[in-house]
């Protein structure tokens, strides 16, 4: 039985649009599916979306969307999403910052809020470096490297 990842892809179309319409205002210039060296476990790091300033582009920054329509292990995975993230601005100093976009309403209420609001008092090393935020959080939010 294959995955279906139809949600997901659509989620991502979602948000590039979303990115696409702020990357000028912003002054960042946004590509779609990078790698970016290697995860924790060896295998290559790819990401939904790379930006960069449009003034300086090794001054970078990273997105993961995640979508999930109903409840289940997705939830788990932000943890690691973060420190996969770290692990990358700790290998590549041009990455800077990180953010992880939530769509979907499968997500626990109260755990999309931990992880909004306190997950950085467990990861300490995300505080003010990876961002995690709602989808509608994203059409308010200063996407800036």
């Amino acid at each position: 039985m294959s995955r279906d990842t139809g949600t997901g892809a659509a989620f991502k179309n979602i948000v590039e649009g979303v990115l696409s319409s702020i990357a000028p205002k912003q002054n960042i210039e946004l590509q779609r599916g990078v790698t970016v060296g290697l995860k924790p476990n060896g295998q290559p790091n790819r990401f939904d979306f790379s930006i960069c300033r449009s003034s300086n582009h090794d001054i970078r920054g990273l997105i993961s969307c995640r979508s999930q329509s109903t409840s289940g292990s997705a939830e788990e995975k932000i943890p690691f999403e973060v420190v996969r993230m770290l692990h990358t601005m700790s290998a590549d100093s041009r990455y800077r910052r990180g953010w992880i976009i939530l769509g979907g309403n499968g997500w626990s209420s109260d755990l999309v809020d931990f992880y909004v609001g306190n997950l950085n008092e467990f990861i300490p090393l995300m505080k003010n470096k990876i961002h995690i935020l709602r989808t509608d959080q994203l059409l308010s939010a200063s996407i800036k490297v």
